[in-house]
């Protein structure tokens, strides 16, 4: 298989440190030449690369989003003859994509774990005479110091999961909104009837690393 950046085979994971990205920036930069005025191919997947690197600094959502969003070519600019090029390329920027998500720790979370049930209000514990005050009761009517402290670390926990359960949604509907730009990308290319090249991109999805659930997947698309 034709090699894309660098004769070292494929891209190391993202997740590893920032560095690694300025590495393939460094490497995808040599490509640049190849482009022209009207294919900017390499400049768009380029900078694609670099919101993973503000995303791997900042581990904001947005970055990771906003990477997501512009990650695509512009068919109407690229020669035939660089079709399978490109493909290979966007293919290897993506897999980058889908390395840094299937590593966030948001998506270990099992919203279906009994111990992450997320509750509207908590409980106060008993009080040392035996009454208890409501759900979501302001703790400062609690009278009892040890029921107290421990109706304010239920709550602090309680917050804590919904955040957790926020982002894990956040990062689940980010996922799926890759895995359809991925697609209609790949779509595109046959819609500009790109040559098949099959067995050179499921080779880079095997070696990806990537979960063999997703590899599946993305191979369906080629």
């Amino acid at each position: 298989m034709q090699q894309i950046w660098g004769s070292k085979g494929l891209i190391p994971s993202i997740s590893r440190t920032a560095g690694i990205v300025a590495l393939v920036l460094t490497l995808f930069a040599g490509r640049a030449q190849a482009d022209t005025p009207r294919d900017q191919s390499t400049v768009r997947l380029a900078s694609a690369l670099q919101g993973l690197q503000r995303y791997a600094a900042t581990h904001s959502l947005k970055d990771l989003d906003s990477t997501v969003e512009s990650t695509g070519l512009d068919m109407s600019t690229i020669a035939p003859s660089d079709y399978l090029l490109r493909r290979r390329q966007l293919l290897q920027v993506w897999i980058q994509i889908f390395r840094v998500i299937e590593r966030s720790p948001d998506l270990s979370y099992d919203p279906n774990d009994p111990r992450n049930v997320v509750y509207n209000c908590v409980t106060p514990p008993q009080d040392a005479d035996g009454s208890r005050a409501p759900a979501c009761a302001d703790p400062r009517v609690i009278k009892d110091p040890n029921a107290r402290a421990q109706y304010v670390a239920a709550i602090a926990e309680n917050k804590a999961k919904a955040a957790r359960l926020q982002a894990y949604y956040a990062m689940k509907q980010l996922d799926n909104l890759a895995m359809t730009s991925l697609q209609v990308e790949l779509q595109e290319f046959r819609n500009w009837h790109a040559p098949p090249d099959s067995a050179a991109l499921e080779t880079t999805l095997r070696q990806s690393g990537l979960s063999a659930k997703r590899v599946t997947t993305i191979e369906a698309m080629l």
